[in-house]
């Protein structure tokens, strides 16, 4: 599992997956600032983890990656992303962070896993959405913390299902 972190918040959401996802399966939490894409081709699963900042920017980590990493070296790799914002205080770019990384990485052809049901939030417009579903998991730390254990075990299992055949376990 691979996060952009700058205020702790999404290393301590990756922290709570990896704990959930780790009695089923061995997970790695790096920090993408330490990563080059050719690292990730070890991996069977990769999930990336990503804060959306301010007004829809992507955190810093992910831009020099995005900038750094060329797309075509993810092709045909098994991906699922998460992201966390703020809906109340930005209802028009929540988790924006997450769909300009997946946007990004989009033409890799990479095997998309996770998508997350747009129900049960109340914002106004995200990049994440897509056919209305977010492309992940999207979580409000800021404005709903005591949903987010909950998500997350749900998701984990919905990625294990998804993710069984490309699994090497």
């Amino acid at each position: 599992m691979f996060y952009g972190s700058s205020s702790g918040k999404t290393e301590k959401i990756a922290g709570l997956i990896k704990d959930c996802l780790s009695r089923f399966i061995r997970v790695e939490l790096i920090d993408i600032a330490e990563v080059k894409v050719a690292d990730l081709s070890k991996y069977s699963l990769l999930i990336f983890g990503v804060p959306t900042w301010g007004i829809g920017r992507l955190q810093d980590d992910w831009l020099r990656f995005i900038a750094n990493n060329p797309p075509e070296k993810l092709s045909n790799t098994c991906i699922a992303f998460f992201g966390l914002g703020d809906q109340d205080g930005y209802p028009d770019t929540f988790n924006d962070g997450m769909g300009i990384l997946y946007k990004a990485y989009k033409k890799a052809n990479f095997i998309h896993i996770g998508k997350w049901p747009v129900i049960d939030y109340i914002f106004e417009a995200s990049k994440a959405v897509e056919n209305n579903e977010f492309i992940g998991l999207a979580l409000d730390e800021d404005n709903e913390p005591e949903k987010t254990r909950s998500r997350i075990e749900l998701w984990v299992h919905q990625l294990l299902k998804e993710s069984s055949p490309y699994l090497q376990i």
